[in-house]
């Protein structure tokens, strides 16, 4: 417990980020939780690079068959307010990288900060780098304990569900209290009529 306290706090280790004006763009593959976890792991990449995480899209051809956006599922206001002190967010590229080549690159699985050192040698060709798949793609142990913490942070506090489904999970969670309170008194009632009986 403590360690997860001491994740949540913004702590540091290297220097906060700088402004930058390099992109990053992500598409995240997999199911939810497995976007989920990635795109953490692209915001701590993002603090790594010292590039602006551009808001996530959301794979919809292989587990997620579905049209949902980024602000569809998670809080994106959120999201952004909530890492502002550890990485760039936006929301969209600027108006002027719209149309720019962009690098696209694919990330070795399970890599750790030596790694990304090296990735930032392609923005110095690229104002814009195109990352097609999110997941796994950082190590889990040997990062700077700041990255660790930033992850943690990331999952835990900064991508929280949108308003109408953390709406619809109080909803769920509530009748399912309610279902499972009025079943624990309904086998009180029938235990006590069949003892009763019994006599």
């Amino acid at each position: 417990m403590v360690s997860l306290y001491m994740s949540l706090i913004p702590l540091f280790v290297s220097s906060a980020p700088k402004e930058s004006d390099r992109y990053m763009t992500v598409r995240s593959n997999g199911g939810l939780n497995q976007m989920r976890t990635g795109i953490c792991d692209m915001v701590a990449v993002a603090r790594l690079v010292n590039a602006t995480l551009v808001i996530p899209q959301l794979d919809k051809r292989s587990f997620w068959q579905d049209t949902s956006t980024f602000k569809d599922i998670f809080n994106e206001p959120r999201f952004i307010k909530a890492l502002e002190g550890d990485v760039g967010i936006a929301s969209d590229l600027p108006q002027s990288l719209q149309s720019v080549p962009r690098a696209r690159k694919h990330f070795t699985s399970w890599s750790g900060a030596s790694y990304y050192e090296e990735v930032k040698q392609l923005w110095k060709d690229h104002k814009v780098v195109h990352i097609p798949k999110s997941d796994s793609r950082l190590a889990n142990n040997g990062l700077p304990i700041d990255i660790q913490r930033l992850r943690c942070r990331c999952l835990y506090q900064a991508l929280r569900f949108s308003d109408p489904i953390e709406n619809l999970g109080q909803v769920l969670s509530q009748h399912n209290t309610y279902t499972t309170e009025a079943f624990g008194a309904s086998k009180i009632t029938w235990k006590i009529y069949c003892s009763s009986s019994a006599i």
